[in-house]
């Protein structure tokens, strides 16, 4: 349970134990949003936040990045329309230290001039960035029409001219409104005494000064009149729509009614926008629902990125689908889905300290710490008559917004389609076109029980043993939560593909799910998720594969069907086509994101003369190539038994998994053709060359730079990994060499990439347009900086502890540790390499970072570069 308190200052304090692993999360909740910015000021709250990071009073600010890193944690910061929240979350023994710290900056911030122009320049790249994404585009223009007369439709980050005006004293103002105690909640979770952690807090928090909570102003919609359409224009490869519904405020009677409602039109494969659109008719490349919950107001909102270039007839196939929930009660089966969905949502929510924070925190925010609490059983209340009475309430054109962006040159005026698509809206809901599809299983829901999270750390041993059919298995049992993370992969497959068939591997993988012998690819979607799971597939450069997490009394039955498409997949004919423009509409979807695209010119130049130079996707005479036959005699070439690997974390005994994946994999062809199929046979040449391209909608430049890397599973893979945590990390070279001088880069980094053949080390930087030739020097100059002299010892002991703990923090999800086992397994390294890196890190020398900096990132020994250049205000 968690503990409240109401320090002598009037901040909250909220505390709860969880023993399952030793680390605590740590999250200050600030009562100030986008949403209490001046009118004329947007972004004033995230422009604070950032310099809550920045040397303050004695240098103490500063010390939040830096006591985190060297706690071996991680630390992140957040600013909505109503808070702004600081989260950490660190080895439990160093918690305290990093409370102190995270206090010392609330209380005392700088605002030199200095600093804040240097800031200024890194947000206003943040603002740009954003809009250089179409996504974020449309995400921006939606809340700006539905909140028209309210500062929620201001950008969260600011626009350029109010941050422009932002001087040193308008920040003060703002910190020492919003800072004070009635207006903070600090949230403290993990393996920490509740005691010891309100005594802490009572020495570090009550400094905060005296204050009274602040609330953002009233929600004043426009009234509900009639729909609202814009649609924007821009040099972008393909669609992208979203049609919203103002909602009440995230405590409102109605919002489980609306999460539900959310969840029955577009989350998973089975949802019904999902299979209206995207599966049986599509008309998109990617779709989903989703509830937006505030303070004062929200959103139900549907998004999707459109394969089609006729975006009204995407936005009425939505229509028809929102309409039909006027009068049509969802199935019971529907209904029973969606309790799965809650008991398996419900467990993950508790499977790390910071997700259960941040739900505390939120909730605690909102002013009702207990709704939070319960949550979950008011979901599971809901009925369908709930859900049919809040559609015919909200899902109407009176409340409804809809934003599309689509091709046609560079960008113009909004044009207002309002008129045209409120009778397409009203048309589309009368319209008796999709009489719903009952599902083809006869499982009959429980109700709906909480699950058992509040369980010790129980024993942890990780063991690889041999399938029945000759495959491999890696399994590691931990039951400190009822849930289980499972994968199936196979080695190879990209490496391998034949010239001319780019990209089939992908293609197969999506295919798969479309049906079985003995099921169709609705009954997949269903079955799947009245488990309350999801299957995700994945190709990488090594091997292929897909996996699920399920609670694990469900295990079994869910790996059945896993089993089932992995066996038996019928590669339906009449689907082909569909797939293949689905997978064009993904690569189009790529080109219009300046930072893959950029990835997409680098790599043919980073691993010249390697498979692994290639997109993953295909190109789309690739695509458009591949034949049904072709699918299926590489599906027989690259999956059988002998060569599968099985992955389990969680809540499962080594032998229950074995027999778990020995039934559902029994079906799998027992040979596989090891000889000539195992992730390709060249091993990259040095990097060379230049390539770029012009992206006239985005209003930042892309420059990434690409070195040679070590091979996976080797010990300089892992030296690399510390070198990249070390340039990328906050406050570390690539920090202060492009954010914190120009060309003040909002977005820079480095990424290695390590596998069975070879691999790389790739620096990136997003700045201004016109800065390109600034941000390869600064980005080579760091490389060559290192090549030469290595890192000093302060620097290598807190990359060493920032590396090691948070590797350690991230494996405690199980997905993430089942993903590594599998691509560890499948490069050749085995999943030992994943369970011993943190400890090989922590024994990394200064002398191996000077010989993998030598050897690998010298500019003068070879590199390529990649430049994605936007457009510039001469542009």
């Amino acid at each position: 349970m968690v503990r409240r308190e109401i320090l002598p200052n009037g901040l909250r304090l909220l505390v709860r134990e969880v023993r399952a692993a030793p680390v605590v999360a740590l999250n200050l909740w600030v009562g100030a949003g986008s949403a209490h910015d001046p009118d004329d000021m947007s972004g004033l709250s995230h422009f604070v936040e950032h310099l809550l990071f920045k040397s303050g009073e004695e240098g103490q600010a500063v010390d939040v990045a830096r006591e985190v890193q060297e706690a071996g944690g991680y630390l992140n910061a957040e600013t909505g329309p109503d808070f702004t929240v600081y989260h950490q979350v660190v080895p439990s023994e160093r918690w305290a230290d990093v409370l102190a710290a995270q206090a010392a900056a609330a209380r005392s911030p700088s605002f030199e001039p200095d600093l804040v122009e240097a800031e200024r320049a890194v947000i206003i790249e943040e603002a740009r960035g954003g809009e250089s994404d179409p996504s974020v585009f449309v995400s921006r223009r939606l809340m700006e029409l539905a909140f028209r007369a309210h500062a929620y439709g201001r950008p969260v980050v600011g626009t350029v001219d109010d941050l422009k005006r932002v001087r040193p004293g308008d920040l003060r103002a703002h910190h020492s409104r919003n800072y004070v105690s009635g207006n903070i909640a600090q949230v403290i979770v993990g393996d920490v005494d509740a005691d010891e952690a309100v005594a802490a807090a009572r020495s570090r928090l009550c400094a905060v000064p005296s204050g009274e909570r602040h609330y953002g102003p009233a929600v004043r919609h426009e009234p509900d009149s009639g729909l609202l359409a814009r649609e924007y224009t821009g040099d972008i490869g393909q669609p992208y729509v979203a049609v919203a519904f103002r909602i009440p405020h995230a405590l409102h009677a109605d919002m489980p009614a609306l999460d539900a409602l959310a969840g029955l039109l577009g989350s998973g494969r089975s949802s019904r926008l999902r299979k209206e659109l995207r599966t049986s008719r599509g008309l998109v490349s990617d779709i989903g629902a989703g509830v937006l919950g505030y303070a004062g107001a929200g959103l139900l909102a549907v998004r999707a990125v459109v394969a089609t270039p006729d975006v009204t007839e995407v936005l009425r196939a939505i229509f028809i689908e929102t309409g039909r929930l006027l009068s049509e009660p969802p199935s019971p089966s529907e209904m029973g889905k969606n309790l799965r969905r809650l008991e398996s949502g419900y467990v993950l929510a508790h499977e790390t300290a910071d997700a259960i924070a941040h739900n505390i925190g939120f909730f605690e925010m909102l002013g009702d710490l207990s709704y939070g609490e319960d949550y979950v059983d008011r979901l599971a209340a809901v009925t369908s008559e709930d859900i049919v009475g809040a559609a015919r309430k909200y899902l109407i054109p009176e409340r409804a917004v809809v934003v599309s962006y689509v091709p046609g040159g560079p960008h113009r005026d909004a044009r207002d389609r309002s008129g045209e698509l409120e009778d397409e809206f009203r048309r589309a809901s009368s319209e008796p076109e999709a009489v719903l599809r009952e599902s083809t299983s006869s499982w009959t829901p429980a109700p709906f029980a909480r699950p058992d999270v509040v369980r010790e750390a129980g024993p942890r041993r990780s063991v690889r043993a041999t399938l029945s059919g000759g495959g491999t298995l890696v399994a590691r049992e931990d039951s400190a939560l009822p849930i289980v993370s499972a994968a199936v992969a196979f080695p190879g497959g990209f490496a391998d593909e034949p010239e001319g068939l780019w990209g089939i591997t992908y293609l197969m993988q999506k295919m798969a799910m479309l049906g079985t012998g003995s099921r169709s690819a609705d009954r997949i979607a269903d079955e799947i998720e009245e488990l309350g799971t999801a299957v995700s597939t994945a190709v990488d450069r090594d091997g292929f594969g897909l996996g699920l997490t399920a609670v694990s009394a469900h295990l079994s039955d869910a790996l059945s069907v896993l089993g089932d498409v992995v066996s038996a997949p019928a590669f339906p004919s009449d689907r082909l086509a569909a797939v293949k423009a689905e997978v064009e509409a993904e690569i189009r979807e790529i080109e219009d994101h300046p930072m893959q695209r950029a990835l997409l010119l680098l790599l043919p130049l980073v691993f010249a003369r390697s498979p692994y130079g290639r997109p993953i996707r295909g190109t789309r005479d690739s695509v458009r190539a591949i034949g049904r036959d072709d699918v299926v005699s590489w599906y027989r070439r690259v999956c059988s038994a002998d060569r599968v690997i099985a992955c389990s974390v969680g809540d499962a005994p080594v032998e229950s998994a074995a027999a778990a994946f020995d039934a559902a994999l029994g079906r799998l062809a027992p040979r596989g053709n090891r000889d000539d199929v195992g992730g390709g046979s060249a091993t990259p040449a040095r990097p060379s060359g230049d390539a770029a391209s012009e992206a006239p909608h985005a209003s930042q430049s892309t420059v990434m730079v690409g070195f040679a890397g070590p091979a996976a599973g080797t010990r300089e893979a892992i030296v690399a990994r510390l070198v990249c945590a070390a340039l990328s990390m906050m406050g570390g070279r690539l920090w202060k060499a492009l954010r914190e001088r120009p060309p003040h880069a909002y977005n820079v980094g480095a990424i290695p990439a390590a596998y069975r053949l070879g691999g790389a080390i790739i620096a990136y930087a997003a700045a201004e347009p016109g800065q390109e030739a600034a941000a390869t020097d600064a980005l080579l100059s760091e490389a060559s900086r290192l090549a030469g002299r290595g890192l000093d010892a302060d620097e290598l002991a807190r990359a060493k502890r920032h590396l090691a703990g948070t590797l350690e923090i991230s494996l405690m999800r199980g997905a993430v540790r089942a993903s590594s086992y599998a691509m560890a397994e499948l490069s050749g390294s085995g999943y030992e390499y994943v369970e011993r890196m943190p400890r090989d890190v922590r024994t990394i020398t200064g002398e191996e970072v000077e010989d993998v900096a030598r050897r690998y990132l010298d500019p003068d020994a070879g590199f390529a570069r990649a430049v994605v250049r936007g457009r510039t205000s001469a542009d």
